[in-house]
């Protein structure tokens, strides 16, 4: 679930330059909230940028970064 929440732009072929959210990374698959407008191509290249659930625990072991957090973890409900 490394990209997971992250986003995709694809950078060579039918879709260069379209850009979507990933919805979901798993075994080496990436499921997307929106579909390509045109059919992927063997050799097409892309950028994908990790994601990110929103969580205090993804903050710190994933991006090493809570001191930039700025949700309310402990906060009920």
């Amino acid at each position: 679930g490394y990209f997971s929440y992250g986003t995709i732009t694809f950078t060579s072929g039918n879709n260069n330059g379209f850009t979507t959210e990933i919805r979901e990374f798993s075994g080496g698959t990436f499921a997307l909230f929106i579909p390509t407008p045109k059919a992927l191509q063997v050799g097409d290249t892309y950028q994908a940028i990790a994601g990110c659930d929103k969580r205090l625990d993804t903050c710190i072991s994933r991006f090493d970064n809570a001191i930039n957090f700025r949700g309310e973890p402990h906060v009920p409900g």
